[in-house]
């Protein structure tokens, strides 16, 4: 299967076969493999190397993390309808539930009116939010009437807030994850 005779490094066209130039670390000797372009065999092996190679490479693209933005528009939108929700949702979600920065920062103006027995509404969240300094970079008035338009049922608050939470908790589980991976990967910390 090694064939020096091919100049061409890198995949490349080589009279009807395709050939792949490998450099096997920490062994420093490259070789070509020859294939014919349209008979690829699912699986090949040469010496104790396998090689998948009809199999479509798996990209590591960045890919968006669970979250549903319009359950977090809609549970803000009925705070904001309904404040008394909040007694529903306070031990369902919290801060790091939400996905969107902002509703992070619109969800802790919440709990401040709240906690300070004050009206969760349009104009006293809007005028703590002023005091904030936060009402622009939260989306301004027009975001706020927004939520509390896109509102399908303000008794469903607890509904949506469970949906953010399944959210988050998945999100917590893949960071989870990665981390577990980058701990079998570093090979010279010691595992605790």
């Amino acid at each position: 299967l090694p064939s020096p005779d091919c100049p061409n490094v890198g995949q490349c066209s080589c009279g009807g076969q395709v050939s792949f130039y490998l450099e096997i670390f920490p062994y420093p000797q490259a070789f070509h493999l020859y294939l014919p372009k349209r008979s690829f065999p699912s699986v090949f092996s040469y010496g104790s190397m396998e090689i998948m190679a009809d199999k479509p490479f798996k990209s590591r693209n960045p890919r968006i993390p669970p979250q549903n933005i319009d359950t977090e528009k809609a549970l803000l939108g009925s705070l904001m309808v309904r404040p008394e929700g909040m007694y529903e949702i306070f031990d369902v979600v919290s801060r790091d539930s939400f996905y969107v920065d902002k509703h992070r920062l619109l969800f802790d103006a919440m709990i401040e009116l709240h906690t300070r027995h004050e009206p969760i509404d349009f104009l006293s969240l809007s005028s703590r939010l002023k005091e904030l300094g936060r009402f622009e970079s939260t989306g301004g008035g027009s975001y706020l009437t927004e939520l509390v338009d896109l509102v399908p049922s303000s008794t469903n608050a607890k509904h949506y807030a469970e949906i953010v939470q399944k959210k988050h908790v998945l999100r917590t589980l893949i960071d989870a994850a990665e981390h577990i991976s980058e701990l079998g990967y570093n090979e010279i910390d010691e595992i605790d």
